[in-house]
């Protein structure tokens, strides 16, 4: 024993291990080394960006909500790492579709509501003759009528040849007076004259006005008889707005 312990230098041991453990295959260096280096073994901050390989993080490995605004880089959600219909109504802010950011034709006719969008309202009677009122002092006749929708802004036309009392004698002044009304309100009004005594004598009367809808008429009166209304029509127009 005297003579093993003379033998057993530092040098002699480390030797011993080596050779022990290369004979193992390695096996013993896996024992060591596997799970040596866990969760606990590292430090605060002690894996830094430089040490992760690209793409080495995927989507799997990063929990829900662990990504916040913060950390996102100006334009890194690019238009193409957003999927269809990802960004719905509710996620964009009051205000946040501004005209610029519309493109040209982007927003058609069915993406309006009804009240905004520009539509046509007509009536017209292109046939037979209705009498006026063959005093200036008594209500108009009313000649021709158009119901457009309430709650919304038009830009309405009124129109009516009117012909002149026929042949009558001695000549004197026929006078006509026509309405445009909303609702029996007048929002237009137009007068024609001619001498009585002439054969078929005309006149064209077209008036204009501002109307929220409702009720709208043509309505005339004469100071004569034999004054009639033809050719009656009504146009509306609804426009987004009348400044």
């Amino acid at each position: 024993m005297k003579q093993i312990r003379k033998r057993l230098t530092y040098a002699n041991v480390m030797s011993s291990i080596a050779v022990f453990l290369v004979i193992g295959g390695g096996a013993a260096f896996a024992a060591l080394g596997k799970n040596t280096v866990g969760t606990k073994q590292l430090k605060n901050n002690a894996v830094t960006a430089a040490k992760i390989k690209k793409e080495a993080v995927a989507s799997g490995k990063i929990k829900n909500g662990a990504v916040v605004n913060g950390k996102l880089g100006s334009g890194a959600v690019s238009t193409d790492k957003i999927v269809d219909s990802a960004v719905t109504s509710g996620k964009l802010a009051d205000g946040a579709a501004t005209t610029g950011k519309i493109a040209n034709d982007a927003v058609t006719a069915g993406k309006l509501s009804p009240g905004e969008r520009s539509e046509a309202f007509v009536a017209e009677e292109p046939s037979g003759t209705v009498e006026f009122q063959k005093s200036l002092f008594e209500p108009p006749t009313t000649v021709v009528t158009l119901n457009v929708p309430a709650g919304a802004q038009y830009v309405v036309t009124g129109q009516t040849q009117i012909i002149f009392s026929i042949g009558t004698s001695p000549p004197e002044t026929a006078l006509t007076e026509c309405f445009l009304n909303d609702d029996g309100t007048s929002i237009g009004e137009m007068s024609a004259t001619s001498k009585e005594g002439l054969i078929f004598p005309s006149s064209g009367v077209s008036m204009t006005g501002i109307s929220d809808g409702g009720t709208l008429t043509v309505a005339c009166k004469s100071n004569t008889k034999n004054t009639f209304a033809y050719k009656r029509k009504i146009i509306a127009v609804r426009v987004g707005a009348v400044h």
